[in-house]
């Protein structure tokens, strides 16, 4: 049904479409660029414990119930702040069970309040979709962080954030070239072949 709706609109089926359709990272960016930030969740991780082996001291396996959740509800008038609210993850997510999250932030489809606000679709976000298609950046080169949208926070250096910004300005440009004119192929640009690794890798290079 996409697809079909994506020909109507003039943008063609071509094998370049499906091209990273067994990566997860890009399939995982696809689900942040399409629910981020209105529908992004804080995920409060405790701190990490640690357990004695006869190799010497090994963190210890996340449980999923010492996870908290936050959303955002809008924006203190005063501090210009975010508020949030809890929210808890339904028994029947798939993610209910998750210990252990690479990344504090989730995007989620709808909340469903019933004893509690439950979520039941969610899906654990990648630092680099965030910072590719998060919301708009502002970059706290003194600290050392990269803030979106001003909620989310992520640790990152300047140099990352220059790279950053300068690959979604040119990002834009390439889509708006691909909106004006849906033949042309964007695919194998540097920029976008760039981005890709990114996704797949989540910065690791590999």
């Amino acid at each position: 049904q996409y697809g079909s709706t994506l020909s109507g609109s003039g943008f063609p089926a071509s094998n370049e479409s499906d091209r990273n359709a067994k990566s997860w990272g890009v399939l995982r960016a696809c689900a942040v660029a399409s629910m981020a930030p209105e529908q992004l969740v804080r995920v409060y991780r405790p701190s990490e414990k640690y357990v004695e082996t006869a190799e010497g001291a090994r963190s210890k396996e996340g449980e999923a119930k010492g996870h908290k959740f936050y959303i955002r509800t809008g924006t203190n008038e005063t501090s210009e702040k975010s508020t949030e609210e809890r929210v808890f993850m339904h028994p029947s997510s798939a993610m209910f069970s998750v210990g252990t999250y690479s990344c504090p932030w989730l995007v989620f489809h709808s909340v469903i309040r019933t004893s509690k606000p439950f979520l039941r679709d969610a899906t654990e976000c990648s630092a680099y979709a965030l910072l590719l298609f998060g919301g708009s950046l502002t970059v706290e080169a003194r600290n050392s962080v990269i803030h979106i949208d001003g909620w989310t926070r992520l640790s990152a250096n300047a140099k990352i954030g220059a790279l950053i910004q300068g690959l979604r300005s040119k990002m834009d440009d390439l889509l708006q070239q691909k909106i004006d004119n849906p033949k042309i192929s964007i695919s194998d640009t540097p920029e976008m072949q760039l981005i890709v690794k990114l996704l797949i890798t989540d910065g690791h290079g590999h």
